[in-house]
């Protein structure tokens, strides 16, 4: 929710802490920043990090910021006409809306759907760093979602604690992996953020069940398994090793990870790595040997050429290329 962020350090006469560079023609450290139209610099007095608009059609945009408070850090803001959802990558942030008794926690299980009209909404960060997308749709389309629900109605406030799921999980995640050009991709765009508001609507107020008769249990030992080759890529256990941490058998974890990500458990960890290589890449303190050693591989040909194949690019280039857009 960086956009709210701006919004609220404007409404307390500090916006100097944030400066917004329209015309932004891509460059970060991932493919959904390399589509940027605004890039988002803050001050690093205040926190350390960064965020990218993708402007999409007139009133649909997605938001992605990376960011790290020096303190603890709450805002209050007055929105209007503000439909949508935020969805967690990483850390979390309170929510609380004026008139409500209890705050809503964002994080990696939990996503905020919201239709507000009008309201004053205020945002609570702690110390730990935190990576968000934040996608906005225009009113006419948030209201076609209530037209057949009678027991909802459009015309009020809605702010939404939602289960994340896997089917939107995966649907974050492909948004983070388009290749496509320019002009397909922002068509591609469009149609992943109306899924997820799909998503996401249809899982508000419903008893949300594991996908294909996992337990509960076996749901938890895949995340877990996930967190485990993205937290260890620079030297990943084995299968073997991986599905002893979890407590579930080889086959099984092989098995109901595919059916949860849509990838085998490697090719999750390939994934991961090119996303961080990415991310190491953009701050420009490594060398492209230890960007290679850092996200666990041996030969920096090996990683130039998967970098490539992800990127489009050889690491080199787009190190110049976010450098530059600096």
């Amino acid at each position: 929710m960086l956009r709210d962020v701006i919004m609220a350090y404007i409404e307390s006469n500090v916006e100097s802490a944030f400066k917004m560079c329209t015309g932004y023609e891509g460059g970060g450290e991932n493919r959904l920043a390399d589509y940027a139209t605004t890039k988002v610099e803050l001050d690093e007095e205040v926190c350390l990090g960064h965020g990218y608009i993708v402007e999409l059609a007139p009133g649909l945009n997605i938001t992605y910021s990376d960011v790290t408070f020096k303190h603890p850090t709450s805002f209050t803001e007055a929105a209007q006409d503000y439909f949508g959802a935020c969805l967690a990558i990483e850390g979390q942030v309170e929510v609380r809306v004026s008139g409500g008794s209890e705050s809503i926690t964002i994080d990696k299980d939990k996503a905020l759907f919201f239709v507000c009209h009008q309201g004053e909404l205020d945002f609570r960060y702690d110390t730990s760093r935190t990576k968000f997308i934040n996608f906005c749709v225009p009113k006419s389309m948030m209201k076609s979602l209530f037209e057949d629900d009678a027991d909802r109605h459009f015309d009020l406030n809605c702010f939404e604690s939602v289960p994340v799921t896997t089917d939107i999980i995966k649907n974050v995640d492909e948004i983070f992996r388009s290749k496509l050009g320019k002009t397909a991709n922002n068509l591609y765009l469009q149609g992943k953020v109306l899924e997820l508001l799909a998503l996401l609507y249809h899982n508000m107020h419903r008893e949300v069940t594991v996908c294909c008769g996992m337990t509960p249990r076996d749901m938890d030992c895949i995340q877990l398994a996930a967190r485990i080759m993205e937290e260890r890529m620079e030297s990943p256990p084995s299968l073997i090793e991986l599905s002893r941490q979890v407590g579930i058998n080889d086959n099984k974890l092989k098995k109901n990870f595919k059916i949860v990500f849509g990838e085998t458990v490697y090719g999750f960890l390939s994934n991961k790595r090119m996303i961080k290589a990415g991310e190491l890449l953009a701050v420009g303190d490594l060398s492209v040997q230890e960007v290679a050693h850092r996200v666990g591989f041996k030969h920096v040909g090996h990683f130039s050429k998967k970098f490539k194949e992800q990127y489009m690019c050889s690491p080199k280039q787009y190190r110049r290329k976010s450098v530059h857009a600096e």
